[in-house]
């Protein structure tokens, strides 16, 4: 079984969804919402490793503890020493080996009293790390189904009750997306030549491909540029980027907290949408050619400042360049600037 399924499975372990919940299809043929459900997949995995990493650390350090008893104690001759250091060499060979089959592990009932303060450090440090696991798990399903609620409201499906919305994010999480590649497949196939399918909306649009919409929020009849990023680092970094209420071309430059490396990004702005008092209009990233992708870790929202938040991975170590066009609905009320013109065609062409 894949391991970032196998995560999901674990989620509808921990955190069931009631019975006759049953998830509506054609939200995962969104590619916003299928983005929303592998970045979840890629945190959960990391919750996941940090658990296990935490758990390997010390049965790893007892192993090798009981491993210098028993040499010790063989040099000695102290035989007593040596039957407890090769229970506790046994016994934490064997623990390892569960947590990496099973991904927990259980000392016997009947050990020698020299081992039971190390093995109720173990057991406790287990109980710690699930309990861990499961608050980080909630915290993560919330902020999730968060960013899911817009995304469901933009197709007219409304839920404000906190835990159905919770409810709901699990239904998305455990539906099978191969259930919906054959709706995609008859939308593409039934479209009269010309005509727009519903993953390529609006009319002036460019037509979408699975390289070109790289996420998106909401859904419009009719998209326009708002603004291009670029961006240049040297290691994986998430930063926050202004790209409403701009009127100029904004620079920002750093140090990662946790690389050190440099980094720098400029935002070129094409129109000026300011800043929402409720609802931020539907918007979307798209790639731009020669330029590497980003990630959208989190749309601009009261929470973040209004600040569009993107993950930056260079595919390997050393330089590396990338940029993308946001785009929103064109029914917002976003005032173009005076050189739109040609910073639309820079943002196409550099």
């Amino acid at each position: 079984m894949p391991r970032a399924r196998h995560f999901v499975l674990l989620v509808s372990l921990l955190f069931p969804a009631p019975p006759g919940l049953v998830a509506q299809s054609g939200i995962l043929s969104r590619p916003d919402v299928q983005v929303l459900r592998q970045e979840y997949q890629e945190q959960l995995g990391a919750i996941q490793a940090r658990r296990r990493e935490e758990l390997q650390a010390l049965l790893t350090k007892q192993l090798e503890s009981q491993r210098l008893q028993l040499r010790q104690a063989t040099i000695t001759g102290n035989t007593s020493r040596q039957v407890d250091a090769t229970q506790g060499v046994k016994l934490f060979e064997a623990a390892l080996a569960a947590l990496a089959a099973e991904d927990t592990f259980r000392f016997p009932e009947r050990i020698r009293p020299a081992l039971t303060r190390m093995v109720e450090l173990c057991t406790r440090a287990l109980q710690s790390e699930d309990a861990t696991r499961e608050a980080s798990i909630k915290r993560l399903e919330g902020r999730f189904a968060d960013r899911l609620q817009p995304l469901l409201a933009a197709q007219g499906e409304r839920i404000v009750d906190p835990d159905r919305l919770r409810e709901r994010w699990r239904e998305v999480l455990l539906q099978d997306p191969t259930e919906t590649d054959a709706a995609a497949a008859d939308d593409v196939a039934t479209a009269a030549p010309g005509q727009a399918t519903p993953a390529a909306s609006g009319q002036g649009a460019r037509p979408d491909t699975a390289n070109d919409v790289l996420a998106a929020r909401g859904e419009a009849a009719n998209w326009v540029p708002l603004a291009r990023i670029g961006v240049d680092v040297h290691a994986m970094e998430i930063l926050a980027l202004p790209v409403l209420d701009l009127t100029e071309r904004i620079e920002r430059k750093g140090e990662g907290l946790e690389s050190g490396a440099p980094w720098q990004a400029a935002v070129t702005p094409f129109r000026t949408l300011s800043l929402p008092g409720g609802v931020l209009p539907a918007m979307r990233i798209r790639a731009l050619p020669e330029r590497r992708p980003v990630d959208v870790v989190d749309w601009p929202s009261p929470r973040n400042h209004w600040m569009l938040e993107i993950r930056v991975r260079p595919p390997h170590a050393g330089a590396s360049r990338h940029g993308v066009i946001v785009e929103i609905d064109a029914a917002a009320d976003a005032a173009p600037l005076q050189n739109q013109e040609g910073n639309e065609r820079r943002g196409r062409l550099e």
